[in-house]
């Protein structure tokens, strides 16, 4: 019987710890989510690309 309630007190333990993980994925989502969708975010993306644009563009010296 003891074997039985330690066997499912295992089990709900890993649940809880698979849950916890699954919200983390789902916040790091969130976070990664609001910091992409920003106009600065955005903005900086833009100058990236120029610039790579400008230096592949640029004739080898």
């Amino acid at each position: 019987m003891s074997n039985e309630v330690q066997a499912r007190e295992q089990r709900l333990q890993k649940q809880v710890q698979d849950l916890k993980i699954e919200i983390d994925e789902s916040k790091r989502q969130e976070q990664v989510s609001e910091i992409v969708d920003s106009d600065f975010f955005q903005d900086l993306q833009s100058k990236a690309r120029a610039i790579r644009r400008q230096r592949r563009d640029r004739p080898s010296e």
